[in-house]
Parts: C-alpha cells; structure tokens; sequence
C-alpha cells in the first residue's frame, strides 16, 4: 500500500541525487493541498548573516512528455466514426 498524506499536509524525504551547488533539490515529496496531489521541494540556503534556512516549492506532479502523449484525447477528426446514416 502506498502512503497517501492526508489533507494540507507533505512529507519531504533527503534527495539523494543532490548535491552541493546544483539545482537540484536538497530535500523532496508529495503532499495534499485542497485534496489535490502535489510535489514539494526544499532547498537549503544561507542568509547573509549565516543562518540556515529552507527555501520551499509546491508544484502540480510531474508528468513525463510519454505521459503527456498517451494521456492527450484523440480528437474527432482522427477517430474512424461509421456514420449509419
């Protein structure tokens, strides 16, 4: 069974492809937003004063372009529709 958050709450695990200066996320996972899936990423930042701090985004889940072609609706004009009359 796979872990499914509850409402308005995420789970950030360690990216273990980050590392130090890329753009990668140091920290990333899923959460529930208005009962809607996200993707969340923190990064983690100095301020100018030294202190640590995490730097966060929430995003729609991401779809690989295969996903996107398969998932694309055929449209009419490509559909071989016998008309019976």
């Amino acid at each position: 069974m796979a872990f499914e958050p509850k409402n308005n709450t995420f789970s950030l695990f360690k990216n273990d492809y980050h590392k130090e200066g890329d753009n990668k996320p140091a920290y990333k996972g899923t959460g529930m937003f208005m009962g809607e899936k996200k993707d969340v990423a923190a990064w983690l930042k100095q301020t100018p004063d030294g202190k640590t701090y995490m730097s966060c985004k929430i995003s729609d889940p991401y779809v690989s372009d295969k996903e996107k072609q398969t998932a694309q609706p055929q449209s009419a004009a490509e559909d071989d529709f016998d008309v019976p009359f």
